[in-house]
């Protein structure tokens, strides 16, 4: 497998060693004797022990002894199990020696090495497509190249790959067969006429036949990506009937009812993200009792923030309701929001959250119970008709807006802001994320005048200077009390799914919001309204990644919104 190069370990440490360099070199030409000899010879350097074995199975290869080549490959994957090349010769060793399945097996491991410690998704559905060639009922190759797939972008693909996993699986299991075929059914006319699924060979499974809930899970989120919500809660449900504790499913499930506004069992599934080793926010560990519901008469407790800065001014209003049951509130949430949530709500003590989870709590008495914020729609019984929980319930800080109305005047313009670029870190960024350069047939519309309210990874300081129209204003953004005082001065404030969305959304501020083709459950499938935030309209991709007809939306929008009524 040429590509595999790129993992020349080998060559790598013999550019450091000329003894090994000169070992190879007589392999190369041929002096099988004098080079066996010669990586021998070398076998007293620890460093160079991984990369003698497995020049020595390539000699045994060579010299037609696999089985000899296959012990010695396997030898390389114990000393370096992270290094691909041990893997690929290893299956070669095996196909020599007529153990075909075993072969196949060792490339499945190459193409999950390939995908899950280097990131190679390219490699790894080469490897798979390889198996697929050779031995298309190969159940393992077929659900890990679905799922690969599926986060490459390739949602078509991977949902035909990830059926004919099903069906494979059903052949052994007439459950899943029922499942698979009812899928099948549903999705006629949504895959190509000549698709896997449809022409795989008849005979049993081949591999390891395991883990259909994860087939299942793969084909849910993938099927989401289609729009197909009815089809993707199928198969979590289907993947929670067959494996009841597997919490990614429960998870899953949670994201497409909450989508849907079916916030009573929604809310109950979302609780399973602590049971999901893959979150990825570790849970708040304190040594006080966890709150689930119990009377909070006379009693102290702390809301702990969790997830991101939005979610946390998107349900700070529910910590408010505790205030009416308990003695005193505490609310941790991050850094950036402290003197913004402390200023509007004034009946918690608000404190910062320490980087770790063990950090201990800044609170002079010790609370009774301790519950995450995310856990408060469950545990207070949040339903849909609830929203909006609250209207306009940030607010600048006494005086700030004053100090920003000199940056930001009024009058002459309509005075828009703009956020284009999210969190780097957050796994969905590159689908709400859009480019900066997109953004130029807004600054063209006449009567506007530009606020970037970007910070982070997003900016791009060149290309904004390049823009005469658009002031930035982010780098004087310390925290989320700054950005409310700026938010305050304008009349609009256009964003992709970002915090910024919530804080404007919060204060009752106008805002237009630019959601990919699939956006976050909390957005639902509304096309124009959210119910969180009257104020907020959405501006939704009719294609993934296609963001040019959003901006054309939007820009007829503010250009109406610009001009003023006569």
């Amino acid at each position: 497998m040429k590509s595999l190069h790129a993992f020349d370990v080998v060559g790598a440490v013999a550019r450091e060693s000329p003894a090994l360099a000169s070992a190879i070199e007589l392999q190369s030409r041929g002096h099988w004797e004098a080079a066996r000899r010669a990586f021998l010879a070398l076998m007293d350097q620890p460093r160079l022990i991984m990369p003698c074995l497995n020049q020595l199975g390539l000699i045994a290869l060579n010299r037609h002894e696999p089985a000899r080549a296959a012990e010695l490959f396997r030898a390389t994957i114990a000393l370096a199990p992270q290094e691909p090349v041990g893997y690929w010769n290893l299956s070669t060793a095996l196909d020599q020696s007529g153990r075909g399945a075993e072969a196949i097996a060792t490339q499945v491991s190459l193409a999950c090495l390939l995908d899950l410690t280097h990131g190679r998704l390219d490699l790894a559905i080469e490897v798979y497509e390889g198996i697929l060639r050779r031995d298309p009922c190969n159940y393992a190759a077929q659900a890990n190249l679905g799922t690969v797939m599926a986060r490459s972008g390739q949602v078509l693909h991977a949902i035909d790959h990830l059926l004919s996993a099903l069906l494979l699986f059903g052949r052994l299991f007439p459950r899943v067969l029922s499942y698979g075929e009812r899928l099948m059914a549903r999705l006629d006319g949504l895959l190509p006429p000549a698709a896997v699924a449809r022409a795989l060979p008849p005979g049993r499974p081949n591999g390891a036949i395991e883990r259909i809930e994860y087939v299942f899970t793969s084909l849910g989120k993938a099927l989401g990506e289609l729009c197909r919500p009815e089809e993707s809660e199928l198969c979590q449900r289907w993947a929670v009937s067959l494996a009841p504790g597997y919490a990614l499913a429960h998870w899953n499930l949670a994201l497409v009812l909450l989508a849907r506004g079916e916030f009573d069992e929604g809310w109950r599934e979302y609780e399973w993200r602590w049971h999901w080793p893959e979150f990825p926010e570790p849970r708040r560990l304190l040594p006080v009792a966890d709150w689930r519901g119990e009377s909070l008469e006379g009693k102290r407790i702390v809301v702990l923030a969790e997830q991101g800065l939005g979610d946390v001014m998107q349900f700070i209003p529910l910590a408010q309701r505790l205030t009416r049951q308990a003695a005193s509130v505490v609310v941790e949430v991050p850094q950036p929001l402290v003197r913004l949530i402390a200023n509007a709500f004034p009946e918690f003590q608000v404190t910062a959250r320490p980087d770790s989870p063990l950090g201990p709590l800044a609170v002079n008495a010790a609370p009774d119970y301790a519950v995450p914020m995310m856990s408060l729609p469950c545990l207070l019984g949040l339903q849909a008709d609830d929203l909006p929980l609250a209207t306009d319930y940030l607010t600048p800080l006494p005086g700030a807006e004053t100090v920003w109305r000199a940056r930001i005047p009024a009058g002459g313009a309509f005075n828009v802001g703009v956020v284009w670029a999210g969190r780097p870190a957050y796994q969905e960024d590159s689908k709400r994320s859009l480019p900066f350069s997109l953004l130029q047939i807004l600054f063209e519309i006449p009567g506007t005048r530009w606020y970037s309210l970007q910070v982070g990874a997003g900016r791009d300081v060149q290309a904004m200077g390049a823009v005469p129209q658009l002031l930035d204003v982010g780098v004087l953004l310390g925290d989320f009390a700054d950005t409310a005082a700026a938010v305050a001065c304008l009349d609009l404030v256009i964003t992709v799914d970002t915090s910024t969305a919530h804080l404007a959304g919060a204060m009752g501020k106008p805002v237009w919001l630019l959601l990919p083709r699939v956006p976050d459950w909390r957005w639902g499938n509304a096309r124009v309204a959210a119910a969180w935030y009257p104020q907020l309209r959405m501006f939704r991709q009719e294609t993934p990644g296609d963001w040019q007809p959003v901006l054309q939306q939007v820009a007829q929008a503010l250009a109406a919104a610009a001009t003023p009524v006569q």
